[in-house]
């Protein structure tokens, strides 16, 4: 597993697959990791969710 400053760096460098996690959790409702969601990483990368 990746700490949050670890997929925060991530979802700014490679925006797209973590579009796609954060895709899935929504299409399952089962966010990963739980807490913050992929969406909320997206946003603190200073991406959109």
């Amino acid at each position: 597993m990746s700490s949050q400053l670890e997929l925060i760096c991530a979802a700014s460098m490679r925006p797209d697959p973590a579009r796609e996690c954060a895709d899935l959790e929504a299409g399952t409702g089962a966010p990963f990791p739980r807490d913050p969601s992929m969406a909320e990483i997206i946003r603190r990368a200073g991406g959109t969710s």
